[in-house]
C-alpha cells in the first residue's frame, strides 16, 4: 500500500488505478505490474515528497502552467505564485516583529503539502469554469518532459498583498511523460536573454526588445505586452537573439502560436516562433545558444535557492 499525498490513509492498487483513470484516462489499460514499475521509476507520483520538488521547480524556474479542468479539450494558462503570510496587525493585537516577514522563505508554503496558489487563468473564462469542475490537471514542461499533476479546486481568494488568486489542493497524483516534445530550455526573468524583431518593422511597438521565455532546437517563445501585438500566425519574421557570453544570432522564422500569460508585472502574450534553419551551421549555433542560456539559468537558480531549506529542484 502507498500513502495518499494529502492524508495518512494508504492507497491500495485499486485506489491508484481509480486515480489514474480519473486524471489520466489514457493509462486505464495499465495492469498492476506496469503501474508498479512506473511508480518505482518515478513516472507515477503519489507521495508529497515526490510531488513537492516538481512544484518547487515550477515556482523557482517560473514555468508556465497549462490547466485542464475536467479533462476538457480547452487548455488555460497561468503561473504558480507565492502565498506570503499576512503580517498586518489588528487592533488590540501584540506588535508583530518585522522578523516575521524577513524569516519567510520564498515558496515556503508549498512545503506544507496542503495547497498551491495560481494566478487568474487566461483566457479569463477559465476562472469561472474552474469553480464548478470536479478535477483539475495542471501541466508544465521541462526540456522534453511534460509533468502532469492531478488536483482539485479549493477556493477563489485575495492574497495578503491584495493579489487575486485561485487556490488548488495539493496534487493527489502526478505522472511524468518523457519525450513529450523537443528539448526546451526555460528562461527565468533574471536571465538577460533578449529578442529583437528585425523584420517586419513596427513603429507602434513600445518595446524594441523582448524577453525570451524558452528556446529549443526548433524554435522559441518570447514575451509581448498585451497592447502591442502586431504579428499574426503564419507571419515570416527575422529576429536577432542577444545572450550574454555569445555573439548575437540572426535567424528567420515563422510565427506559430500565441497564448496569454501573466508574470510579476501583469498580463502579457507569449509568441511562439518556429525557426527556419537553412543549414547545419545555424542548428549548431542554436545548440550553443541553448547551452549558454542554460548556464545562466543554473547560476540564477543557484543564487535564488542558496540558503533555503527543504528546496529540491528537478533536473
Amino acid at each position: 500500500m502507498i500513502e495518499n499525498s494529502n492524508d495518512t490513509a494508504p492507497l491500495n492498487n485499486q485506489d491508484i488505478k481509480t486515480l489514474l483513470a480519473s486524471y489520466f484516462p489514457d493509462t486505464s489499460h495499465y495492469n498492476e505490474e506496469i503501474i508498479q514499475e512506473q511508480i518505482d521509476a518515478g513516472e507515477i507520483l503519489l507521495s508529497p515528497d515526490k510531488i513537492l520538488p516538481y512544484l518547487q521547480t515550477v515556482f523557482f524556474e517560473e514555468h508556465l502552467f497549462e490547466l485542464q479542468p475536467d479533462l476538457s479539450t480547452r487548455v488555460f494558462f497561468t503561473n504558480l505564485i507565492d502565498d506570503i503570510p499576512d503580517t498586518t496587525k489588528e487592533e488590540g493585537e501584540d506588535i508583530i516583529d518585522d522578523a516575521v516577514t524577513i524569516e519567510y522563505e520564498p515558496g515556503a508554503y508549498l512545503k506544507n503539502n496542503d495547497s498551491f496558489v495560481i494566478a487568474p487563468l487566461n483566457p479569463a473564462i477559465g476562472n469561472a469554469r474552474i469553480r464548478a469542475c470536479k478535477l483539475v490537471v495542471v501541466r508544465f514542461f521541462m526540456g522534453t518532459i511534460a509533468v502532469e499533476l492531478g488536483c482539485t479546486f479549493r477556493s477563489n481568494e485575495m492574497l495578503a498583498d491584495n493579489t487575486p488568486a485561485l487556490r488548488l489542493d495539493f496534487p493527489t497524483i502526478g505522472r511524468v511523460n518523457r519525450n513529450y516534445r523537443p528539448f526546451r530550455v526555460k528562461v527565468v526573468s533574471g536571465v538577460d536573454a533578449k529578442l529583437t524583431i528585425l523584420r517586419p518593422i513596427f513603429d507602434s511597438i513600445q518595446e524594441k526588445t523582448h524577453q525570451i521565455n524558452d528556446v529549443s532546437a526548433m524554435g522559441l517563445s518570447f514575451q509581448m505586452l498585451t497592447n502591442e501585438r502586431n504579428l499574426e500566425i503564419g507571419d515570416q519574421v527575422s529576429i536577432c537573439i542577444s545572450v550574454p557570453g555569445i555573439n548575437d544570432l540572426e535567424l528567420e522564422g515563422v510565427v506559430r502560436h500565441f497564448c496569454k500569460a501573466r508574470d510579476k508585472k501583469g498580463a502579457l502574450i507569449l509568441c511562439g516562433v518556429q525557426f527556419d534553419l537553412e543549414n547545419r551551421s545555424l542548428a549548431t549555433d542554436i545548440e550553443r545558444l541553448a547551452a549558454a542560456i542554460q548556464r545562466l539559468q543554473l547560476r540564477e537558480i543557484a543564487e535564488k535557492t542558496a540558503g533555503l531549506s527543504g528546496v529540491r529542484l528537478i533536473k
